[in-house]
């Protein structure tokens, strides 16, 4: 919990993101909206949208934050037009459909914290057909860019720690995208502003993009990065950029190439970079034409996530599984959800059902509690 509030209170100390919503609903809210914050953290932005008008505000999260966010309403006067909702979006039913929808799921590059997807169903499910989407509309912008520290970073893997070999880290390192607070001097070319995704119309899909940049400033290529710039609303634009003196207080990410490579002005540097939102993948590959010569760096996230063969073996195609005794432990907890029975009956079901891993009703009860809090109501 101590490092979600941490990422939340680095949230609301950047005045500038604030600014820009609070501006941004100002100028979309009506007294007659209702308004979804999704994914709504401590509730800055349902907290902007009541003091904007809005006539109700439905705060959605699926963490236990939720309970902070609804106690800062109360502190603030607002209980009474916000209603808050421990759960996650895609599970959730409102008692109406809701006028604007509202999040800040953006990440780094645009699209790493699953904002997309959870539009989509925001969209079917719980919007009128004419609502309305913050930001409604992301641009990935990409650039090649010398970062050395980083890449030193991601290779200290190589360095033999304590005289071991940790080599076969390097691939999980080099292939997981790196944030880093770019400076302007550190970009070798003109940024390239690659593709949009409108969040108020379109549906997740594969993004392709390829481009060719001419180098303008001599230096070491380490990878791309990428940030993005987001339309709030119509008057209201907010943005990472390394370029923009207004940004918010937002990193950008760095996608690393294998090799370093020396470029002067004049070189060329060609991307072809792949976006697969639904399995939450990256490819990129990165090409140098110089007059020493040509040079490739193929990379990707599916690379650097850390799965066993054994978990990869239970989720063939072909296996056939069966649940472990905590499984069994899960199942039957779901099994006694039957709206008649009290927690502490299915306490002592469990522990009496499944003594080797609860010696008592006590030791199953933070069992139960998990499982109750995510999936029963």
């Amino acid at each position: 919990m101590f490092l979600e509030t941490e990422e939340h209170r680095h949230y609301l100390g950047d005045a500038r993101r604030t600014e820009l919503y609070s501006r941004a609903l100002k100028e979309l809210v009506t007294p007659a909206n209702a308004v979804i914050d999704l994914g709504a953290g401590t509730g800055i932005l349902g907290l902007l949208a009541a003091r904007a008008g809005a006539r109700r505000v439905f705060a959605i999260d699926g963490g236990g934050i939720i309970e902070l966010a609804r106690q800062i309403a109360a502190a603030n006067g607002l209980s009474d037009s916000i209603k808050h909702h421990h759960a996650l979006s895609t599970e959730i039913s409102l008692p109406e459909k809701a006028d604007i929808v509202v999040a800040d799921q953006i990440g780094r590059f645009g699209l790493e914290c699953g904002l997309w997807q959870s539009f989509v169903d925001a969209r079917k499910r719980l919007l009128k057909p004419d609502g309305i989407c913050i930001p409604n509309a992301i641009t990935l912008h990409v650039a090649p860019v010398e970062c050395p520290e980083h890449w030193r970073e991601a290779h200290v893997w190589a360095q033999r720690p304590a005289g071991f070999d940790f080599s076969p880290a390097l691939p999980w390192a080099t292939n997981t995208p790196r944030p880093v607070n770019l400076k302007e001097e550190q970009l070798l070319s003109e940024p390239h502003a690659a593709h949009e995704v409108r969040l108020d119309r379109d549906d997740p899909r594969a993004i392709r993009i390829e481009h060719r940049f001419n180098v303008s400033r001599s230096g070491t290529l380490h990878g791309i990065a990428g940030w993005f710039s987001v339309q709030l609303s119509p008057s209201v634009r907010m943005t990472n950029s390394p370029l923009s003196p207004e940004r918010i207080q937002r990193e950008q990410s760095l996608f690393l190439i294998e090799r370093p490579v020396a470029l002067a002005v004049g070189d060329a540097v060609t991307l072809a970079l792949t976006i697969q939102p639904l399995e939450d993948t990256v490819s990129w590959r990165v090409a140098t034409r110089t007059k020493k010569g040509e040079s490739s760096s193929s990379q990707s996230t599916f690379l650097a996530r850390l799965t066993s063969p054994e978990e990869l073996a239970r989720t063939r195609p072909d296996a056939a599984p069966v649940l472990t005794p905590i499984g069994e432990a899960r199942r039957l907890v779901l099994e006694l959800c039957d709206g008649k029975r009290t927690v502490a009956a299915i306490e002592l079901q469990v522990a009496g059902r499944f003594p080797r891993i609860f010696s008592a009703a006590i030791n199953a009860a933070p069992f139960v509690a998990e499982t109750l809090a995510r999936y029963s109501r």
